[in-house]
């Protein structure tokens, strides 16, 4: 109400101060949406990374089973040459 007192004090029209006061409350909204949508993509991001790292231990799981026993002994000769 008082921002309403000052605009006409300084001689805008009734108009012009509903404009004014409908941009500012469209500005707010638009603020508070983009908000909500950051939070929202944090959150997707947040479990993208979870799948992700998820995903590498199973992989890594996945790799480690499918190795046999010679295949571990070859690495672990290759490796005392390489060394």
């Amino acid at each position: 109400m008082q921002k309403i007192e000052e605009k006409k004090e300084q001689g805008m029209s009734l108009e012009k101060i509903k404009h004014e006061l409908e941009k500012e409350n469209v500005e707010e909204i638009d603020i508070q949406e983009i908000r909500l949508h950051m939070q929202y993509l944090e959150k997707e991001v947040s479990t993208l990374l979870e799948q992700i790292n998820n995903k590498e231990e199973t992989t890594q799981h996945t790799i480690k089973q499918n190795i046999s026993s010679d295949s571990v002994a070859l690495m672990q000769s290759l490796l005392l040459l390489i060394t």
